[in-house]
């Protein structure tokens, strides 16, 4: 796909998600934004996808990824004040090449687009965010951070018990996994303690319960 057409894709994309913050009830105001029920609705169905399941239909699982959607908006706020890099069109286009390549279950990357009412070019922006979250992740709260002895010593009893049997691995085998799982561990935390930092320095504000009637109504892809 040419860099012209992708961006076409691209633009097509923010066209119709604000032509849809124009007519649909808005579920969540964020700031001077808002999360429309459309964007709910595409986010069920791209969460599905990704996962390789049925759409979940049930209130409590929209208000959930509406709690996502919200959280998506605040992190992408943030992401722009740490000034990183947006996924260049060339990498855009390189992720396209591979979803394009890749099986969703027992589907291609097409059949699972028709399967969940989802144009491509909303699919191929859900992943992009998923890679500049991950990337936001890595230089926000893994840069820098280290496990030192005491805390690898902690691990490995928590793990094994203060006299672990014979069967379990000494501590410098076991060290490499242990430090990892300890890393990631304080990174969760530490994104954890953000968020909910982030949803007291902004407004907002969620409004009435999302109709039941959105989804099963809404024909077409999103």
């Amino acid at each position: 796909m040419s860099r012209g057409s992708l961006l076409a894709l691209v633009v097509a994309a923010s066209f119709g998600s604000m032509t849809a913050q124009m007519i649909d009830r808005t579920a969540a105001i964020v700031d001077d934004g808002t999360i429309a029920e459309s964007e709910v609705v595409l986010q069920l169905r791209l969460e599905a996808l990704a996962n390789d399941v049925e759409i979940i239909d049930v209130a409590d699982e929209r208000q959930r990824v509406l709690d996502r959607l919200i959280d998506q908006r605040l992190i992408a706020n943030d992401i722009r004040l740490t000034g990183l890099q947006r996924m260049s069109f060339d990498e855009r286009g390189q992720l396209l090449a591979q979803l394009q390549g890749q099986s969703f279950g027992s589907l291609s990357f097409g059949s699972a687009l028709r399967k969940y009412g989802i144009a491509e070019a909303h699919a191929l922006e859900f992943f992009v965010r998923q890679i500049e979250f991950s990337r936001y992740v890595e230089f926000r709260f893994r840069t820098g951070q280290t496990v030192g002895d005491e805390e690898l010593q902690e691990a490995y009893r928590a793990k094994y018990g203060r006299t672990p049997n014979r069967d379990a691995p000494s501590l410098e085998v076991a060290a490499p996994g242990l430090r990892n799982e300890a890393l990631n561990a304080r990174v969760e935390r530490l994104l954890e303690q953000h968020i909910r930092q982030l949803r007291a320095d902004h407004r907002v504000v969620r409004l009435e319960r999302i109709d039941r009637s959105a989804i099963t109504q809404s024909g077409g892809a999103l």
